[in-house]
């Protein structure tokens, strides 16, 4: 019988919860798609965001496995979006700018709450008998 895999992955920073699976999506993923996708070049969108170019093509493929869809058509001359492709890239610009929104909404109202105060325990007496 064969050991048990006992080697977890470390999990992923910023990661959007897909579903309650085990699923997520990397934001950093979905970055480098959108930079592609812009781009439509993997050489400029790599250049853009201070990658390798490796790097940012298995970011890509790794959202195109969790995803289970093809996001670009790849050519040695050219790069397209496919239709699941240009459906992303939409849902990945609208939910920037509402993070956006809501990240100015946020410092918005902590600064009419004034800085942020660190609740203490109160001090405890502490009496002894000596006797």
């Amino acid at each position: 019988m064969a050991a048990p895999n006992t080697r977890h992955p470390a999990p992923a920073r910023h990661t959007l919860s897909a579903t309650r699976s085990e699923h997520s999506l990397d934001w950093g993923d979905l970055t480098a798609f959108r930079a592609v996708a812009e781009e439509l070049s993997f050489t400029r969108a790599a250049a853009r965001l201070r990658l390798s170019q490796p790097a940012l093509s298995q970011r890509v493929r790794r959202l195109e496995k969790e995803l289970g869809a093809r996001l670009l058509q790849r050519t040695t001359r050219t790069v397209t979006l496919t239709p699941a492709g240009r459906a992303l890239v939409g849902w990945v610009v609208s939910t920037e700018n509402a993070w956006d929104e809501v990240r100015q909404e946020v410092a918005f109202l902590a600064d009419r709450q004034g800085p942020a105060r660190a609740a203490a325990p109160a001090p405890t007496a502490v009496s002894a008998t000596v006797g």
